[in-house]
């Protein structure tokens, strides 16, 4: 059940990062399949640029929430920081793209994974929080 998954990461991330606010929100409890190895390290990937994103914001918040429409279960995955520049993201899923020092690969092998989970994720301009909003789409069957 992805919610499992969901909390059990958003738990240990408050544990680990004591200074940020990190929350799951709009809990829905839905059988998926997927690699729960593969799960993780995208969720790895989406907190590890949102902890730089955030690291010179005074409130640090990360949020995770959950929706499930059209035939999918959606994590939407928000911090608070400065957002993507819109000139990057046309390139932000591609291998060695990085405006963070980074190597580039976490989004291009989080969307490969999803992809092979028969899902997608996604960049949405605007969150709720005014930083970058990511959404992961798992099918429901």
């Amino acid at each position: 059940i992805l919610a499992h998954i969901l909390n059990s990461f958003v738990e240990e991330k408050k544990l680990v990062y004591p200074d940020i606010s990190i929350s799951l929100e709009n809990i829905i409890y839905y059988r998926i399949t997927c690699n729960v190895d593969g799960l993780r390290t995208v969720l790895d990937n989406l907190m590890n640029n949102s902890i730089k994103a955030i690291k010179n914001k005074p409130i640090k918040k990360i949020i995770l929430s959950m929706e499930a429409s059209d035939g999918m279960l959606k994590v939407f995955f928000e911090d608070n920081g400065g957002g993507i520049n819109d000139s990057d993201i046309p390139f932000i899923f591609n291998v060695t793209f990085s405006r963070t020092g980074g190597t580039g690969i976490g989004l291009a092998s989080s969307l490969q994974y999803m992809k092979e989970q028969g899902g997608d994720i996604s960049y949405v301009k605007n969150g709720n929080l005014g930083g970058a909003l990511f959404v992961l789409s798992f099918p429901l069957k």
